[in-house]
């Protein structure tokens, strides 16, 4: 009913994210997480995608719709992993494969001569998760040769049979077309997509 209404009202970009109850919140204590509320989770999810594509959305992203040519230029960049210049207080920025956050003070930000900038201190591999768990959101996926590319990185026997691994099960789609190494979550794949990625990622870390 929900998806019907909505799209009534013709919208070129939907977000449709499952329900996530943190611990703390009054709604915590009404839910009981079991396997029954992620199956009943999982069948509301997939019924949204098969419904939305059914009306014409691209399901660009695991959460994300839109009409052709309108997927969001905002969080693309942020799923591309692409460089961003926050300005104003509290904004973050990315570039150089690092994070900065600006003061929070409006004061602070706008009564210092310089810009008050807080870097985000992570481990070395740190960028490389980030590039493989936000480019996974994306149903198009990532590129490998990409990633060894801009990381300066090779890719170990164990990292790849574990990816060989994982696509015989079904857990990934991996594809080498002799010019680039691909990798994507399937349809089945994108209600357990965290489980996933940190699989892929673990003999990186």
């Amino acid at each position: 009913y929900d998806i019907d209404k909505t799209t009534e009202f013709g919208p070129s970009h939907i977000s449709a994210y499952i329900l996530s109850v943190e611990e703390g919140a009054p709604l915590y204590k009404k839910v009981i997480k079991n396997i029954e509320l992620e199956e009943h989770q999982s069948r509301i999810y997939y019924k949204a995608l098969s419904l939305l594509e059914g009306k014409g959305y691209d399901h660009y992203e695991i959460s994300n719709f839109a009409l052709p040519g309108f997927e969001s230029k905002h969080n693309m960049k942020y799923w591309s992993f692409l460089p961003y210049v926050g300005i104003g207080a509290g904004a973050h920025s990315f570039y150089d494969n690092e994070r900065y956050s600006n003061s929070m003070s409006v004061e602070e930000y706008i009564g210092s001569p310089e810009p008050r900038t807080t870097r985000d201190i992570r481990t070395g591999e740190s960028p490389l998760i980030e590039f493989i768990l936000t480019g996974l959101r994306l149903t198009r996926g990532i590129s490998l040769t990409v990633m060894k590319r801009r990381f300066k990185i090779g890719l170990s026997r164990k990292f790849y049979e574990n990816l060989e691994s994982l696509s015989v099960r079904g857990f990934i789609i991996f594809d080498n077309d002799g010019v680039d190494e691909t990798i994507k979550l399937p349809r089945e794949g994108f209600i357990i997509a965290d489980s996933i990625i940190l699989e892929i990622a673990k003999d990186i870390i």
